[in-house]
């Protein structure tokens, strides 16, 4: 890939994985839920985990309902309850449970005698039920008393009217520190509390809010608010408010950023959150990770109570069809009374997942970088390499991610690194796509100037069978010129000189694309071609040579419709050989020429110079001719060293079939064979017979003063009958 390519690809790479860091930075409500999902995943991945021990949920769930009768319960009920909850020595007791309506007063003597006839044990569980008097209020209000570790739930609403002068006296943090920004301002706030009834929370250790804040998009729980502010205080959760009473009570703190949320603080515990002050639960699994005790064999002494001594125990409400359920990650129908239970053990365990200030940095830098290698990846390696960059890239976030999630609890975003790379690869191929298709272009126009249009196009259209850079193959090669070209341009005028040659060029050229030859170049009037380039050809020979006959035909047309434009008739001469060639883009960094080298590619050259001392009109090698498969006409001319080569060649010249007398062809290779077997007399008097029949042939009358001289002067016994040229 060229500098300016690279620039580029980086170039464009940097704008995308930048938008889309600055776009993680800032957030997108779609991406962000489609991100939270992948963050499911994350926990489906890493499986179940055991949850803490010093949690226990006390459920009333359905053998519960079964026994003692549908929710709610008589606060009698849940009066003895909690004494059985308490005898057991809990930590602390939480209610998942709003007591918030009166109940009324009855009789119970009445609602017996209308129960009908009872057995012992049937009279004995409904006294239970109905307690002791007709106010099952107090008996619940004087549990609590006599507890001393009983926090109630209560929530608090969002959209109903304030109450005019409610003051929050509730659980709330006892330590608020302030930004100088508005940072407070990004957490809940509420309009009202919905609280227990007066004389329970009276006697209740503290309150906590049991509100979750489900994701709008989806309604999956997959955060809770650990503060949200109702005027000026700032109200703590049922979880943290538990939590707080079971390691001592200490001070509870939150502090602000001009951001928002910056820490929350229990004593020593840390509460890791979002700036709008929720924490993302790390959830152990499915429903019941927790241990789950049954209300109604817990009242009956069938559990034995010491099963809670020193844990955090949360009383909620399980059974089918009046529990509160939730969908988490792990479960569509997770019990709502786990979600804090959840909580508590993140908490306590100090075990989050979470992510820290510096993470969404770290990913942004990593989008950065990695959008940079992937875009210098796929530019430089192109198809399946770029795809295996870019899968390697992916896989790697994502099992890097992965494992930190699993050891540390990060969650780093999966969607917009994988959008950016996404991004990124797609551009790229795009603008390597359209570099190409450039590229093609601009090779299909250059190609054009050497090429027919459909091998032009065909060429361009499979670059892989193309190596511009250099490659010896076997090829032919033909140089045709104008005999006396210099002599007949001064007897036209510049006009009439360039329409000439123009029409000319243009016969040649189109008998060479008609062939599949590439055109090399002009020189003046001379005309050199190549066949076996840029693409290999198994016929080159016979294409070449089909080409230099076309040539000839041609001439004989442009002769006889010469005379009517005033230009006068041409004659040229054809030299033509095969071998080893380099073929490839020759010359400078600013300056290239698709073109043939090589000492054969000379050998052409020279070729053609021997037509006029032969007055031939194609003269061929033997290498050219052993390779032609066509029906032609030949004679061989001689056997010449030609200026520059050591090598002697056996040359011939090239007819089409019945263009050439038989007798003079028969009579110059007897003379010719007579020559080389130095019979003077005998190589004349053929030849004279081959001038008898064709008047004044070159090549004979060469060989008829070669006789002469060389019968006055014996050319010894090294004389190989090769006639060596010191010319071009």
């Amino acid at each position: 890939m060229s500098f300016g390519g690279t620039w580029g690809t980086l170039r464009s790479a940097l704008l995308i994985s930048g938008f889309f860091a600055v776009l993680r930075f800032s957030g997108c409500p779609f991406i962000d839920l489609v991100d939270a999902r992948a963050v499911d995943y994350r926990f489906l991945q890493r499986g179940p985990e055991e949850g803490t021990k010093q949690v226990a949920i006390v459920a009333i769930d359905d053998p519960s309902i079964d026994a003692i009768g549908r929710w709610p319960w008589p606060r009698s009920v849940q009066a003895d309850l909690l004494d059985a909850i308490m005898s057991g020595n809990p930590s602390v007791v939480g209610y998942d449970i709003l007591q918030g309506e009166v109940t009324s007063a009855f009789d119970r003597e009445e609602v017996l005698k209308q129960m009908g006839d009872l057995d012992d044990t049937q009279r004995a569980l409904i006294e239970r039920v109905l307690g002791a008097s007709g106010l099952p209020d107090d008996h619940f209000a004087e549990a609590l008393r006599r507890s001393g570790k009983a926090v109630l739930g209560y929530y608090l609403d969002f959209q109903g009217k304030p109450i005019e002068g409610q003051k929050l006296d509730v659980e709330r943090y006892s330590l608020v520190r302030e930004s100088e920004g508005s940072g407070s301002s990004r957490v809940p706030v509420a309009t009202r509390a919905v609280v227990n009834l007066p004389r329970f929370r009276a006697e209740a250790l503290s309150e906590g809010y049991f509100n979750v804040l489900p994701d709008r998009a989806d309604g999956v729980l997959r955060r809770i608010p650990v503060v949200i502010r109702l005027g000026d205080e700032h109200a703590m959760p049922l979880s943290l408010t538990l939590v707080r009473a079971h390691v001592g009570s200490p001070a509870a703190m939150i502090s602000y950023a001009p951001f928002g949320v910056d820490e929350v603080r229990i004593g020593k515990l840390a509460i890791p959150t979002a700036e709008d002050g929720q924490l993302m639960l790390n959830y152990r699994g499915q429903g019941k990770i927790f241990e789950h005790i049954s209300a109604a064999p817990l009242l009956r002494g069938e559990i034995d109570p010491a099963v809670l001594a020193g844990r955090i125990v949360v009383v909620g409400v399980t059974a089918t069809g009046v529990e509160d359920v939730r969908v988490t990650p792990f479960d569509g129908v997770f019990p709502g009374v786990e979600v804090h239970a959840t909580a508590i053990d993140n908490i306590l365990r100090q075990d989050f997942v979470w992510q820290p200030k510096w993470l969404v940095v770290s990913e942004m830098i990593f989008i950065l970088a990695g959008g940079l290698l992937l875009g210098l990846a796929v530019g430089s390696f192109r198809g399946w390499y770029g795809v295996l960059m870019a899968g390697a890239l992916t896989f790697a976030y994502l099992a890097g991610s992965q494992w930190a999630f699993v050891s540390f609890g990060y969650v780093y975003s999966v969607l917009y690194p994988m959008l950016a790379f996404g991004a990124v690869f797609a551009a790229v191929n795009i603008q390597n796509y359209i570099t190409e298709e450039r590229e093609r272009r601009r090779t299909r126009h250059m190609l054009e100037l050497y090429l027919s249009p459909q091998m032009a196009e065909f060429v361009s259209s499979r670059p892989e069978n193309l190596n511009l850079g250099g490659d010896r193959r076997p090829m032919t090669v033909l140089f045709s010129d104008v005999r006396d070209f210099t002599k007949i341009s001064e007897g036209m005028s510049p006009e009439q000189l360039v329409e000439c040659l123009n029409a000319y060029l243009g016969e040649m050229t189109d008998s060479v694309f008609a062939t599949w030859g590439m055109l090399d170049k002009y020189v003046g009037d001379a005309v050199m071609a190549v066949w076996g380039a840029p693409l290999p050809r198994d016929d080159h020979e016979t294409q070449a040579v089909r080409t230099a006959l076309d040539m000839m035909r041609r001439l004989r047309r442009f002769n006889e419709m010469a005379p009517s434009r005033g230009w006068p008739p041409l004659q040229i001469g054809i030299g033509i050989n095969s071998g080893e060639m380099v073929f490839g883009n020759m010359g400078s960094a600013n300056h290239m020429s698709l073109t043939v080298m090589g000492d054969e590619v000379n050998l052409a050259s020279r070729l053609e110079g021997l037509t006029s001392i032969y007055g031939a009109g194609i003269i061929v090698s033997e290498a050219t001719l052993a390779g032609v498969a066509d029906p032609v006409t030949t004679r061989e001319i001689d056997l010449v060293r030609v200026k520059g080569k050591e090598r002697a060649v056996h040359i011939y010249e090239v007819y089409e079939p019945g263009e050439i007398d038989a007798g003079y062809l028969e009579a110059y290779a007897t003379g010719l064979a007579a020559y080389k077997n130095r019979e003077w007399q005998r190589a004349t008097e053929a030849f004279e017979r081959a001038l008898a029949v064709r008047g004044r042939d070159k090549a004979a009358l060469l060989f008829l003063e070669r006789c002469a001289e060389l019968r006055l002067a014996d050319p010894g016994p090294d004389w190989d009958g090769v006639a060596v040229l010191t010319k071009k």
